[in-house]
């Protein structure tokens, strides 16, 4: 009876354990989700059916191009159709159909260039290119590509190019003044028949008497390489009655001494408080811009004047240390001064060569303090200077061309694109040099169209010597009145300036005949020739050209006398203006030559994108707070203003305690514009 009894009790167990088994099973299945069949759907379904499951469930939405499936369509699921999911199901969405990127065809004459912009069109990420020596394939062509058979754009390929054979760079001599008087396409059609890159360097522009003005007056000249930049200078005409101003000759001098050289060269010396500036190296109150290049008799000469070195209360304006980025590449100078708000601006004449700064890396450029938006001047490095360009630097020796006239020793110079200049400093007594001529120059290496200064001899000293000056040279030109005077041991002094109906412009009006003591000085006057009606101010209206095309506003704008510069801080969108035309120019009251700064339009604003978020808990049992995190990151990486803030709570470590989107706990499933600020709190420490 016992053993009876024991059976039954274990028989009873045995039976409630099954129930209590088929019973958990029964209450699991009621609990659990059957899954539909989202493939090919629409993701609108899946965001519907995701957003209304219970908090204990939750659906991870992935994005992925696709090769077959159109966008915004279903091409994956975690859990497949009809099963029944335990917590989580992962959707993967289609972003577009990709085309499959095939490799280019690679012939005789494929170059780095054209993979290049086979590697632009395709948006290819993780290309690269090897050197290698070939004797069969041209310098700088494609031997071959390793890639695999199917290409995305962040498969990994290589490029090899050909670097040629040791021996191959083929030598191009070119002689001196060989191509001087061409056209510029003449001229450049000729460096590139020889396989060079003709570039042209303002700095090497000269004044010519025999070459017309465009035309080629200077290029490099010596041993190239096949591919090698070839320089070239134009001819700026007849200088005439023309002034050249160097930039910066006259910075650090006094305002009286540059009025001073003003009136001296006939120019109209003009303050112009927009170019006052800071300066840690120019005194308060001196120099520290003037206008350069060239000018005509009469012409306005802007100058600016310094003031002083900043102060703390003033340290919105902008400074740029000395040689700060020197050695840099020419688009991380213009990205870092552009982000300073500057103005980066190629000085060619600041061109200089270095042992140091790779070519074409910035070896010069301005410093001190700047205002927003203005110009920064920078040169570049022309590398290491060869044997093939000391022909280049002319080198004078001392005492070279004492003796000589002032016109054999002028020409003798010009003819060495060297820039005479009598010093009246230099002139001295000298009892075996003829009074009038060179009795001293300056010595040493020049540059091209570099000042070599000069002085004349005043004859033996305590002479009594007397010339007599002739009359008879009104009408004649300033330069040849000057070269008469000088020949005669006297100096001469330019008077004044009037305008005249009777002497053409530059000549002679007067001047007063006799005898002079040597050295002494003889006044004259210079005619301005007729006079004009004075050019007036240029007075822009705003948004007198909004609309125009670039073309329009620049063929406008130029047969005003002013200087259209495209100023992309100024692009902007616009409904109304069509995208590449004028969006904006300056305008107010400018002065002939004056920059006027022009934006064009980007066209109408882009719509703002958007993404979708739902709200599931996206908790699963054992995550860390990273994990949480990153899933989050991963579900929300189209939101490009997300953060997360680490939370205590009762709940557990890696639990979601709340989303807030634009600050807003609730919120309702859908979507939203992709800057929306949505911060995840997830619990990174329990509450003990």
């Amino acid at each position: 009876m016992k053993k009876i009894n024991i059976l039954l009790a274990i028989l009873l167990t045995a039976v409630i354990g099954m129930g209590l088994f088929v019973g958990y099973r029964f209450i699991q299945d009621s609990r659990s989700v059957s899954v539909p069949d989202f493939l090919g759907k629409n993701k609108e379904e899946v965001f519907a059916w995701c957003g209304a499951l219970d908090p204990e469930y939750s659906c991870v939405i992935e994005y992925e191009e696709s090769t077959s499936i159109a966008k915004d369509l279903v091409f994956y699921q975690s859990v497949n159709a009809g099963n029944k999911m335990k917590d989580t199901l992962i959707i993967r969405i289609s972003t577009g159909i990709v085309e499959a990127i095939s490799l280019p065809v690679i012939d005789n004459d494929t170059n780095k260039t054209d993979i290049e912009r086979w590697i632009n069109d395709n948006g290819l990420t993780n290309v690269t290119f090897i050197e290698e020596e070939n004797d069969k394939v041209k310098k700088g062509n494609v031997i071959r590509i390793n890639a695999p058979e199917s290409i995305s754009k962040d498969t990994e390929i290589i490029v090899y190019i050909s670097k040629g054979s040791e021996n191959d760079e083929r030598k191009i001599e070119v002689k001196s003044g060989e191509y001087l008087n061409l056209t510029v396409s003449q001229f450049e059609a000729k460096a590139k028949e020889l396989g060079l890159r003709p570039n042209h360097n303002s700095a090497r522009d000269d004044y010519s008497s025999s070459i017309a003005e465009g035309k080629i007056v200077w290029h490099g000249s010596g041993t190239y390489t096949e591919g090698e930049t070839f320089n070239y200078g134009l001819s700026l005409g007849n200088k005439g009655d023309r002034i050249v101003i160097q930039a910066g000759d006259y910075i650090g001098k006094t305002e009286n001494e540059l009025i001073s050289i003003a009136n001296n060269f006939g120019l109209k010396p003009n303050h112009n408080k927009e170019k006052d500036a800071y300066s840690q190296t120019v005194a308060k109150g001196l120099i520290v811009w003037h206008g350069s290049g060239t000018y005509e008799k009469d012409e306005t000469f802007n100058y600016g004047l310094s003031l002083g070195k900043k102060e703390s209360s003033q340290d919105e304006d902008i400074y740029i240390e000395k040689d700060k980025y020197k050695g840099k590449t020419v688009n991380e100078f213009e990205t870092a001064v552009k982000a300073l708000k500057l103005d980066p601006y190629h000085d060619s004449s600041k061109d200089e060569y270095s042992d140091t700064v790779t070519k074409g890396n910035i070896v010069w450029h301005g410093s001190g303090y700047y205002e927003t938006n203005e110009r920064i001047r920078y040169g570049l490095s022309l590398g290491k200077k060869d044997s093939s360009q000391d022909d280049d630097e002319i080198i004078i020796t001392k005492g070279q061309y004492v003796g000589k006239t002032v016109f054999d020793f002028e020409n003798a110079v010009k003819s060495l694109k060297l820039d005479p200049y009598h010093d009246p400093s230099k002139d001295e007594y000298s009892d075996t040099v003829t009074k009038g001529n060179i009795v001293w120059h300056g010595s040493g290496t020049y540059e091209p169209n570099e000042k070599i200064r000069y002085g004349l001899s005043l004859g033996s000293q305590g002479s009594e010597g007397k010339v007599t000056v002739s009359s008879g040279y009104e009408g004649k030109t300033e330069s040849e009145f000057r070269q008469y005077i000088l020949s005669l041991g006297l100096v001469p002094n330019k008077s004044e300036e009037e305008y005249s109906d009777t002497y053409p412009k530059g000549t002679i009006i007067s001047y007063i005949a006799g005898e002079y003591n040597i050295g002494n000085s003889v006044s004259y006057k210079v005619s301005l020739g007729k006079q004009e009606t004075p050019q007036q101010d240029i007075v822009i209206t705003k948004g007198q050209y909004v609309g125009k095309t670039v073309s329009e506003f620049e063929s406008i704008t130029m047969s005003l006398s002013l200087d259209p510069y495209h100023d992309p801080s100024k692009d902007e969108y616009s409904d109304s203006v069509t995208k590449g035309n004028v969006v904006w120019h300056g305008s107010g009251t400018y002065e002939p030559n004056e920059r006027i700064r022009y934006g064009l339009s980007l066209g109408p604003a882009p719509e703002e994108q958007t993404a979708y978020i739902m709200r599931p808990n996206y908790y699963e049992a054992g995550d860390t707070y990273q994990q949480t995190k990153e899933k989050m990151q991963n579900y929300l990486s189209a939101f490009t203003n997300l953060s997360f803030v680490e939370t205590t709570s009762d709940l557990r470590v890696g639990q979601i305690v709340k989303i807030t989107v634009d600050g807003n706990e609730s919120y309702s499933a859908g979507n939203y514009p992709i800057s929306t600020p949505i911060k995840v709190y997830i619990v990174s420490k329990q509450t003990n």
